[in-house]
């Protein structure tokens, strides 16, 4: 009796540690609670495992109605109520249980002993009687503490009344809260709103805004564009108008390379010429030289011819 009182109180514990390693209380198995405490059967630690995971739940739902700084100070005044209770009750238990246990190991012996001697039979008998005496005393002092168990029990009951009644409240007040927290939602929604019309209207504004830059821009391309290809056909034209300067410029570079191979001819006839004309010069000096001498000559004849009474002839005119 005292290894199954052992294996209820440590798979207790060894289930509220698991759940506090972040293992949920429902999904425990007593493979993982005997995996822990390594004693006991496994059909007491079942039946244990089975009353904790349902005190758990109660006390889980519980929590769950409740604000949680209320609802945490209510699941640990009810764990630790719970815990004292079974911890008092498996002690209790426990002696008594061994208590129990030794008395009926003894009136075993005894009556062993008993059958074994019949000179000690009235001996035996009134120890028989005694022990079982103390053994009534026992299971009195058992049943007082089943009794302080009930009691306890229904204080546990009570607490829960409490724990209701604190959870309609808690439901009343979060009630409450809803509708303070819809009339800001509804005052908050039409502020948002109204600043939505706003953004949008701000924002239909800039879209136009930036159409019309849009429609400039495209505008000033356009143009752009147009007054590009009249500088390309400008440029085109020009280019043209190049090669045919570059092409008249050869022809003039030739037609020049010509005039020059010319002009140098013709310089060198005028050279030959004005060699000629200087040759012509000096021989008209000469002619002159000699027709100025005749006409000196014929002077001095007629004279001579004047002074002899003769009538002098004409002379010939210098050409």
């Amino acid at each position: 009796m005292a290894r199954t009182s052992d294996t209820r109180t440590l798979t207790r514990k060894a289930a509220a540690q698991l759940a506090t390693q972040g293992r949920l209380p429902h999904t425990l198995t007593v493979d993982q609670i005997y995996e822990v405490i390594r004693q006991g059967s496994r059909t007491t630690i079942n039946d244990e495992l089975k009353q904790w995971k349902a005190e758990r739940a109660k006390s889980d739902a519980l929590a769950d109605t409740l604000p949680p700084p209320l609802a945490d100070a209510m699941c640990s005044l009810w764990a630790s109520a719970v815990e004292q209770a079974a911890e008092q009750f498996a002690a209790e238990r426990e002696h008594l249980t061994a208590a129990l246990t030794t008395v009926q190991a003894q009136v075993h012996e005894l009556t062993l002993e008993r059958d074994a001697q019949v000179v000690r039979s009235t001996t035996l008998d009134q120890e028989i009687a005694s022990l079982t005496e103390r053994l009534d005393a026992l299971r009195q002092s058992l049943a007082r503490i089943e009794t302080a168990h009930a009691v306890a029990m229904a204080e546990a009951t009570t607490l829960r009344t409490e724990l209701e009644q604190l959870r309609h409240d808690a439901a009343l007040e979060r009630s409450e809260a809803r509708a303070s927290y819809h009339a800001a939602l509804v005052e908050h929604d039409q502020a948002f709103r109204q600043e939505l019309d706003q953004a949008t209207d701000r924002l239909q504004r800039t879209e136009a805004q930036m159409l019309k830059q849009v429609d400039d821009a495209r505008v000033a391309h356009r143009r752009t564009e147009t007054q590009l290809t009249r500088l390309q056909e400008q440029h085109t034209t020009a280019r043209t108008e190049l090669a045919e300067v570059r092409q008249r410029a050869l022809r003039d570079q030739q037609e020049l390379t010509a005039s020059r191979h010319a002009l140098a001819s013709a310089q060198e006839r005028i050279a030959q010429l004005e060699t000629h004309a200087t040759e012509r010069d000096r021989a008209l000096v000469s002619v002159t030289a000699q027709y100025e001498a005749a006409n000196r000559i014929i002077a001095t004849l007629e004279a001579t011819l004047k002074a002899s009474g003769r009538r002098p002839r004409s002379r010939p005119q210098a050409h």
